[in-house]
């Protein structure tokens, strides 16, 4: 018989059941089927503790349209204890959890206690049985700003070693902007950083400090954010050896052929109690300059200001220091006739014309020995005008007041007294 032939088999579910090998696999499948949705449904609850981080954040809410700004922490955590089948709790993780602020409650200024809603995600095989904290605390508030000054407060006065003394303290930044709460921010009396100094300083010192935001009664007040340009704040205590010097003024523009020590000098204070930093070679206090154009025959006083000197400070109260410069009575002086013609203009630019109109003194006294004083003619004495423009400034026409330079010819050991101004005008050809 060809295959074609051969009869086909029929499917029998008596001879399924009936054949063993058949009956036991069937057995177990149902058996594992039975027991998986028995212990489905008669599975033990247990619970699960989850922490969850909770931004704070009231932006595009009511409270920020208000104006208002919350000051406290910015994050906290959520303890959440949920409950749920055994077999599914290891699987329920923080991102299952809807943890949020209910800020709608916040309205008004002042401490306010927001509260917070825990509920289950999508998955709603589990129940959330509780959770701590179940309210957010913080001050709400309109935000203010104000610029202080750094006030120091030094642990000890005496924080030198002897032979030196501390200078004027600096600051990186000496203000700092208070920012904060409204109402806190208007009890701030002051900002105040403590310098703890328990080693004597010997040379300059750098140290950190960190600023505070305190009442009337000292207390630090809450709330407050202390904001300044730098990274961090720092103090410099110059540290200053202590030294006696002599005082000291400098004659310039001295003619060459004057004999300067017929010039006689004498000081107020022939020196001062200063201290300087350690390492630099001052020797002397230099008052400042003398110039001979102020000097006239006889006795010149001047007086100069001692507590801006350049790297000194004064430490004997000396404020000022009068200088007397003496010019001996063997010179004399010499009122010489002068004109706006006689100017001689130098580097006037090219393109333009120059010419002196006007002088403001119609003669020039000249300071000398009298022997060269005698011979002194008009011709003698040339006076003159440089228009070369300052770098970076362009040429400007119209007029203007220029500085009148005085040379004396022939007639050695001599100066002019005082200043002189001629008024130029300059236009293009």
């Amino acid at each position: 018989m060809s295959e074609q032939q051969k009869p086909k088999k029929r499917f029998s579910l008596r001879k399924l059941i009936y054949n063993d090998k058949n009956l036991i696999i069937i057995s177990l499948l149902a058996a594992v089927c039975i027991w998986i949705a028995t212990s489905m449904n008669l599975s033990p609850e247990t619970t699960k503790n989850i922490s969850v981080p909770l931004k704070i954040d009231f932006s595009d809410t009511v409270t920020e349209e208000l104006g208002f700004k919350c000051y406290g922490e910015s994050s906290m955590t959520v303890n959440v204890t949920v409950r749920a089948k055994k077999y599914l709790a290891k699987d329920i993780s923080a991102d299952d959890l809807d943890v949020k602020l209910q800020t709608s409650s916040v309205t008004t200024t002042g401490i306010h206690e927001v509260p917070i809603s825990v509920s289950a995600g999508d998955s709603g095989d589990f129940t959330v049985e509780s959770y701590y904290p179940t309210v957010y605390t913080g001050y709400f508030d309109v935000p203010e700003e104000q610029e202080m000054e750094i006030k120091l407060n030094y642990n000890t006065k005496d924080y030198v070693a002897d032979g030196f003394v501390a200078g004027e303290s600096l600051l990186n930044e000496p203000n700092v902007v208070v920012s904060g709460p409204k109402t806190y921010v208007a009890r701030v009396s002051k900002v105040v950083a403590d310098v703890n100094l328990n080693d004597k300083l010997s040379e300059t010192a750098t140290i950190n400090i960190e600023p505070k935001a305190v009442d009337v009664y000292g207390n630090k007040v809450d709330y407050i954010s202390l904001n300044y340009g730098a990274e961090k704040l720092t103090l410099t205590i110059p540290v200053l050896k202590v030294k006696q010097l002599s005082t000291h003024v400098t004659l310039t523009d001295a003619p060459e052929s004057v004999d300067l020590s017929k010039i006689k000098i004498y000081y107020s204070k022939d020196s001062i109690r200063a201290g300087v930093l350690a390492g630099t070679d001052i020797k002397a206090a230099e008052l400042g300059e003398v110039h001979f154009t102020d000097l006239r025959v006889g006795e010149n006083t001047f007086t100069f200001n001692a507590t801006q000197l350049e790297g000194i400070t004064v430490l004997d109260d000396t404020e000022k220091v009068t200088v007397r410069v003496v010019v001996p009575s063997d010179y004399t002086s010499k009122d010489i006739d002068v004109s706006a013609a006689g100017v001689k203009l130098n580097n006037v630019p090219a393109g333009y014309t120059a010419k002196v109109t006007a002088l403001n003194s119609d003669s020039v006294t000249i300071i000398g020995p009298k022997s060269a004083i005698r011979g002194l003619k008009a011709k003698n004495v040339m006076l003159s005008c440089d228009l070369t423009a300052k770098k970076g400034e362009s040429i400007k026409t119209g007029t203007r007041q220029l500085p009148v330079t005085v040379s004396i010819a022939k007639a050695d050991g001599t100066w002019a007294y005082g200043t002189y101004q001629a008024t130029v005008e300059l236009r293009k050809k």
